[in-house]
């Protein structure tokens, strides 16, 4: 029961994230890096979760399925925006979902 739990939670945040990676938002106009900022918290608070819906089972990866996942789902949203006209595509939100996703895996090692 508690492993369904985890992977509702997983699901759930990345419905979460997709939505509101793809809706038109302007950042505070006084905060140059709240992009970044925005984007390093949300994946590694999604990669925390993969990671915890994973150790619910046993004999799993969990680390380096928790890293693919978040950043594919990162990927995946930044190719989506390629084709939204009033968002971009970048690589350095790729780059700072990647250095998030790493973070929240190592916040439940420690």
């Amino acid at each position: 029961m508690r492993y369904i739990f985890g992977r509702v939670a997983v699901y759930s945040y990345t419905f979460f994230i997709f939505i509101f990676s793809i809706l038109p938002v302007q950042g505070p106009a006084g905060l140059p890096f709240f992009d970044k900022v925005t984007h390093f918290f949300s994946y590694a608070a999604l990669s925390f979760l993969v990671v915890n819906a994973l150790l619910l089972r046993k004999g799993t990866h969990s680390s380096a399925i928790a890293f693919s996942y978040a950043f594919c789902v990162g990927l995946t949203i930044e190719i989506v925006q390629l084709f939204i006209p009033y968002r971009s595509f970048q690589l350095s939100d790729i780059a700072t979902n990647g250095l998030g996703s790493f973070v929240g895996i190592l916040l439940k090692i420690i």
